[in-house]
């Protein structure tokens, strides 16, 4: 059973027998969770320009700003850098990859 279809069951078991409304509701209520994920927390490494994020489920993040102002950053070791103009644009990469990890955890696509 999907994630709506639970969620629809829930509201449907406890709120009301309208099919249409409880899965505009689901939707509704699915379309809000990535909002609801807090941005990730960084830490700055020993070395320079060096920053980490460790999220509970798993990978870490990695990012490494150059000094010219341009950042890099990776999940976990393996997975290869990605560019970004800045360490505001890296961060905010990094969170929507974050958001759509935990998401795609609850088998929702974005």
């Amino acid at each position: 059973m999907s994630m709506r279809d639970q969620i629809r069951y829930l509201i449907w078991k406890n709120y009301s027998d309208d099919v249409d409304m409880n899965t505009a509701i689901a939707d509704m209520i699915i379309h809000a969770l990535p909002d609801m994920i807090t941005p990730l927390v960084w830490k700055k490494s020993k070395a320079p320009l060096f920053y980490t994020a460790k999220t509970n489920f798993g990978p870490q993040y990695t990012m490494r700003i150059s000094l010219s102002g341009g950042a890099i950053w990776s999940v976990g070791a393996v997975k290869g850098w990605y560019s970004a103009s800045d360490e505001h644009t890296a961060k905010a990469a990094v969170n929507a990859h974050h958001r759509a990890a935990i998401m795609a955890a609850f088998g929702v696509a974005q």
